[in-house]
């Protein structure tokens, strides 16, 4: 196929901005990563709201960007909720990673007790924004497609010269990328009068400037060195002052006027389709460019300049270094501010290609269930879909009140599927019908198992249930000490699951009593809870996030043996895969190695991109003679089962993949956190 050519011609587009149109006066506190946990962090936090209290009595409300709690547990989120009523202060508190990674009921009692997950207000003049950006059970950050679409609604409510603060938990356009589809929010940022991001995560002060938009990161209270921000707008200058809580001095830290009209030459490239494809070259072209450099990037990785002649400057990028799939090109132009703009485009060259896609109304966490005859995937927004696996068409849709982040267990013509509204149900598989429901816990992420008449479910509530396939009738409960998030596998009438109180668990199918326990570490980050187990044979292989593959006797839970942390073998989040004599993990280091099963000895190991792109919740998928596996980066991986050897790679989006992949002879199926199903054909 010959290369299409993508000529992007530019034109100057002068662009006033009015920054105020009034001169709002308002003082605001902003505070960060409480971690409300042990009784220092307490303290530490009853001191900063004290000096809130005592040195800023003038300060309308206080935003606490997150990390609000250690493990987001309903007893730390209680507490927090206890400091914060009685402080007598205004606090608006948003959603961090650790509020979510570790919490047993998902968002909820977030919701519950701190009010919306996202939300607007205006103060004076100026309209706050306040964002979600952390994700289930992950530490990245994501905004939601459909809080993507409320902050669009909110924002057509406004002026484009209303002044508007924006907050959430992650930091945005830093050089390490905290946030997947940050470029989805800034595209609708952009047009507005945003005055500041504020930001937490780093726990410390720090500002920097993006696209004309200062981002300003606040310092943490869990500190011996706490500290907090304070906000003062007054005749249109914005002035921040930081409070040292121990030794009570302040510090001015920023200041800006936003009162005058700025003028500014952006070079806009003209609309360009999407759709077209390209090979192995991309074309560049900019013509009447006066006073300015321009530099592009492919995927944001490294920045050249592009070449000039007179008031020209183009460039012939060579592309045949990435793989199939969406890219972007990045065009950062330089002339007194700094603009970056992306512009994506698509790779063709007859291998791995698009077969399909369905997109849902939120982020897509889970793993899809393929049968011959349907595709079976459940979405954050709370619905399972049903679709053909040859079109995406859907067959059928059931809704549940939570995000489902299971893969669906099937029996017969029925299938089960979990909720985090903290029940399973059974429905008829051909018509989605309701048949049973069965309340479990205040959340449930765990994927079911089946096995002789029996589904096996583990819960929010620290238990695992045996039910009734019959009518979802509660058997036996297995209680633990940690909410269980993986899937529980069956073999032999036992019943192996990790948890999140550091152990690995066998119990007896039939009566739910205890066959033995493994604990992995007192460490409570340090748990064999993120990954699903696999038994071959009469050995049960896990890993936990101290990165170490536990291979275990299924009889007595007694070690085989172990493969502890390398910097090529990192697992933690990615479940095992077997076939033949080969057990298949993927790599927080952005690797995927095979072990040998009986002896735990390296067979190959293949780092999937330069820099790394890392495998976290994607498992890899073994459709011999090839393993599918997806990356947070976005990219789809075919390898060669033997030898580990990249066959194909398809980069779907710039979102994280944590879905798994499954495959049959012809696609390969996978979740997508852009709220999309994905089919790709692949080359054979």
């Amino acid at each position: 196929m010959k290369t299409r050519k993508l000529i992007i011609a530019i034109f100057c587009l002068y662009l006033p901005i009015n920054i105020f149109a009034a001169s709002p006066e308002i003082n605001f506190i902003h505070i960060s990563d409480s971690h409300i946990r042990s009784e220092e962090s307490v303290r530490q936090f009853r001191q900063v709201l004290s000096a809130i209290r005592e040195n800023t009595s003038d300060a309308a409300f206080v935003i606490n960007t997150g990390d609000l709690t250690e493990f987001g547990s309903r007893n730390e989120v209680a507490r927090y909720q206890s400091l914060v009523d009685s402080s007598d202060l205004t606090i608006y508190s948003l959603i961090g990673n650790h509020d979510t990674r570790w919490s047993n009921a998902g968002k909820q009692h977030l919701i519950s007790l701190l009010g919306p997950r996202y939300q607007s207000f205006d103060a004076g003049s100026i309209h706050f924004i306040l964002l979600d950006s952390g994700m289930l059970l992950e530490q990245y950050g994501h905004f939601s497609p459909d809080q993507l679409q409320w902050v669009q609604h909110d924002l057509a409510s406004i002026t484009r010269t209303t002044p508007v603060i924006v907050a959430c938990h992650h930091p945005l356009f830093l050089d390490q990328q905290f946030v997947d589809n940050e470029w989805d929010l800034l595209k609708q940022l952009e047009p507005y009068n945003i005055i500041a991001f504020l930001c937490g995560h780093g726990h410390r002060y720090r500002h920097w400037q993006f696209n004309n938009i200062d981002f300003i990161m606040g310092p943490s209270t869990r500190s011996n060195q706490a500290a907090f921000l304070q906000y003062r707008i007054r005749n249109n200058r914005l002035s921040i002052q930081q409070h040292d809580v121990t030794t009570g001095k302040d510090s001015t830290v920023f200041e800006k006027n936003i009162s005058n009209t700025v003028e500014r030459t952006i070079y806009k490239p003209v609309a360009y389709k999407r759709s077209r494809t390209y090979n192995d070259n991309l074309p560049i072209l900019f013509n009447g460019v006066h006073d300015a450099t321009i530099s592009f990037s492919l995927d944001r990785l490294t920045w050249q300049p592009l070449q000039h002649s007179g008031t020209t400057l183009y460039a012939n990028i060579d592309i045949r270094t990435l793989c199939e799939g969406l890219h972007a090109v990045y065009l950062k132009q330089a002339n007194g501010i700094t603009h970056i703009q992306k512009h994506p485009f698509r790779i063709h060259r007859g291998g791995a290609q698009l077969a399909w896609q369905f997109r849902t109304n939120s982020s897509i966490q889970a793993t899809p269930l393929l049968m011959s005859d349907a595709l079976y995937i459940g979405s954050n927004d709370g619905v399972l879909y049903a679709l053909k696996p040859a079109s995406g068409e859907v067959l059928w849709k059931f809704e549940t009140d939570g995000p489902i982040l299971s893969t669906p267990a099937v029996w017969g013509d029925t299938l089960a599927t979990t909720s985090l509204d903290g029940h399973c149900y059974a429905l008829d598989r051909t018509s989605g019908q309701p048949i049973w429901q069965q309340r479990l816990g205040p959340a449930v992420y765990s994927s079911p198992a089946v096995s002789s008449g029996r589904l096996f479910v583990g819960s929010g509530d620290s238990a695992l249930y045996a039910l009734s396939t019959h009518d979802g009738a509660i058997q036996w409960r297995f209680q633990v000490k940690g909410f269980i998030k993986s899937t529980p596998v069956v073999q032999n009438k036992r019943i192996v699951f990790g948890c999140w109180d550091r152990s690995v668990y066998c119990v007896s199918a039939d009566s739910g009593t205890l066959v033995w326990s493994y604990t992995v570490s007192d460490n409570p980050y340090y748990t064999p809870a993120t990954s699903n187990p696999l038994i071959v044979l009469n050995t049960v292989y896990i890993t936990s996030h101290d990165h170490t593959v536990h291979a275990l006797n299924i009889e007595t839970g007694v070690p085989r043996w172990q493969k502890q942390q390398t910097p090529t073998h990192q697992p933690g989040y990615s479940s095992p895969a077997n076939f033949d004599d080969k057990v298949i993990f993927g790599s927080l280091s952005g690797h995927v190695f095979a072990l040998n099963e009986v002896t735990g000895d390296s067979l190959w190991t293949t780092r999937l991109a330069q820099p790394a792109d890392p495998v976290f919740d994607s498992s890899p998928w073994i459709q011999y003679p090839f393993v599918f596996v997806g990356s947070i980066h976005g990219v789809l991986y075919g390898l060669d089962f033997e030898t580990g050897k990249i066959c194909w790679q398809y980069k779907l989006n710039d979102n994280y993949i944590f879905s798994s992949p499954v495959a049959d002879r012809e696609r390969v199926y996978i979740g997508s956190c852009d709220g999309s199903v994905y089919a790709v054909t692949y080359p054979q």
